[in-house]
């Protein structure tokens, strides 16, 4: 039998299971097995996903498997997990991880920085096609008027193009990325790639309280033959003079959760491009059932494509404990 250390997180509700891998105690056969085990809410500890943190080359490595098993392509709430829990292995306050092919950087803010306020360099020279998070800090001017609060003048209803509070962990995505309309079985749907495949489903506000409907839609859309063979994950969002509501059925969880990061980044841009706004720099607050997570952005309106994408909201440590494979 085999023991293993682990720290349970949450994020907006959304909450995984993480894993100090830097010894391989983990191999690679048995990572999603393991994902399995300690993501039953009955049998295991109980969790949206597992993550191992990994140290490859001088840079940090993010590893996630849903409850299932299977890969998530990205998860944005647990990558804020992951920026947390570096730190508290006495990591730096601003760090590069990869996942995948992929270079993020994640940054603590606020009350979580603590005290090591140094900078990770960034791992030496990138010399081949694989994307980076850049240098972008979210200064950049937005274009066009402004008011008095710093809005670009003809925002869509909820939007603020002022920087939020600090609230916890920020993850600059490395991803240019647009908004495709599509109808699937006569209903009209937004295709938005966050480095994981989403689909978002405008709904009224009413609909978001009947949870066993949106499961079942969720599941007939999650596996539409459209999107094979990976499938999807499916965001229902609610669109209101003055709040951005929703709801995401995850992929590979096979439910609803209590939040989704990547699908708040897709809902916040299909909000965009629904209102037909101009191009800027913008900020949303997307309200899920676990809090409020903030999608940060920049529309390019000759390319019709959206990036400088970052997302913010909370990361927690819940509780740490072993485990016993």
């Amino acid at each position: 039998m085999k023991i293993l250390p682990f720290t349970k997180m949450q994020a907006a509700g959304n909450d995984f299971v993480l894993i100090d891998n830097r010894d391989a105690s983990v191999s690679p056969g048995d990572f999603a097995g393991l994902a399995q085990k300690v993501s039953d809410r009955k049998f295991g500890i109980g969790s949206d996903g597992l993550i191992l943190l990994e140290s490859s080359d001088s840079e940090l490595v993010m590893h996630y498997r849903n409850p299932d098993g299977s890969d998530a392509g990205m998860c944005g709430n647990g990558a804020r997990c992951f920026v947390r829990f570096a730190r508290d292995l006495g990591y730096e306050n601003d760090i590069l991880f990869r996942v995948h092919d992929k270079l993020y950087r994640g940054e603590l803010t606020g009350d979580n920085a603590g005290d090591n306020t140094g900078t990770t360099e960034t791992p030496g020279d990138d010399t081949g096609t694989t994307e980076t998070a850049g240098d972008d800090t979210g200064t950049t001017e937005t274009d066009g008027d402004t008011d008095a609060a710093g809005n670009s003048a003809g925002n869509p209803p909820g939007y603020n193009t002022a920087n939020t509070v600090d609230t916890g962990v920020i993850i600059h995505f490395p991803l240019e990325t647009r908004v495709t309309p599509l109808t699937v079985d006569g209903e009209d749907l937004l295709q938005v790639y966050t480095n994981t495949e989403h689909v978002v489903l405008p709904v009224p506000e009413t609909r978001l309280d009947n949870e066993d409907e949106l499961i079942e839609k969720g599941r007939t859309l999650r596996y539409h033959k459209l999107f094979s063979p990976a499938g999807t994950n499916v965001n229902f969002m609610s669109v209101s003079p003055d709040a951005l509501k929703l709801q995401t059925y995850e992929r590979g969880v096979e439910n609803l959760t209590l939040a989704c990061g990547t699908g708040a980044i897709a809902a916040a841009l299909a909000w965009h491009h629904q209102e037909k706004n101009s191009p800027g720099d913008y900020s949303a607050d997307v309200q899920v059932k676990g809090g409020t997570l903030t999608v940060h952005f920049t529309f390019n309106l000759s390319t019709k494509s959206y990036n400088k994408i970052r997302l913010e909201g909370p990361a927690t440590t819940v509780f740490e404990g072993t485990f016993h494979t």
